[in-house]
C-alpha cells in the first residue's frame, strides 16, 4: 500500500495529516448512515446536506475507534480502519424537524439524539473520538436529549 493515500470511489479516505473530507446531500425519511464499506451511505468526513421533503430520521453510526491524525498508535502511518477526527457538519435545507440518532450515549458520552428545529439552516458538527461522536462548536437550532 502507498502512501500517502488518496480519495478513492467517492468515499474520504485518510493519509498522513488528517482525512480528506467528502459530502452527501440526504434526501430520505429516514437515511441511515453506517460504518460498513459498501453500504448505501457509507460514513465519510465532510458535510451532509438535509435535503429530505419531510422529517428525515437520520441513524448514525457510532464511528470505528482509531487512526486519526498522526496514524494510529502514535506511528508514522494512518491507522486506515479507525475513524477518529471523521467530522460531520449536518445542515437542514428544508424547515422539518429532523432528528439524527445514535446508540446509546453516542453523542458526547452521554446523549444520543440530536433533534433539528423546524428551519433552513440549523446546523450541527460532530467529531468522532474513540468511538464517540463529539459536538463542536455551538449547534444552531438542534436540542440533544
Amino acid at each position: 500500500m502507498a502512501y500517502p493515500l488518496t480519495q478513492t470511489e467517492g468515499y474520504a479516505t485518510r493519509f498522513q495529516y488528517g482525512v480528506i473530507p467528502g459530502g452527501r446531500t440526504l434526501t430520505g425519511t429516514a437515511d441511515a448512515i453506517a460504518t460498513v464499506p459498501g453500504s448505501p451511505l457509507y460514513l465519510i468526513s465532510g458535510n451532509y446536506w438535509i435535503n429530505s421533503a419531510s422529517a428525515d430520521a437520520i441513524t448514525l453510526a457510532l464511528p470505528l475507534a482509531g487512526g486519526g491524525f498522526g496514524g494510529g498508535q502514535g506511528g508514522v502511518f494512518p491507522n486506515v480502519l479507525g475513524q477518529d477526527e471523521f467530522e460531520l457538519s449536518f445542515v437542514t435545507m428544508t424547515a422539518f424537524a429532523h432528528t439524527i440518532t445514535t446508540p446509546t450515549n453516542g453523542i458526547n458520552g452521554s446523549t444520543h439524539i440530536a433533534t433539528f428545529a423546524a428551519a433552513v439552516g440549523n446546523n450541527i458538527t460532530l467529531r468522532a473520538k474513540t468511538g464517540v461522536w463529539y459536538v463542536i462548536g455551538t449547534p444552531k437550532g438542534v436540542t440533544l436529549t
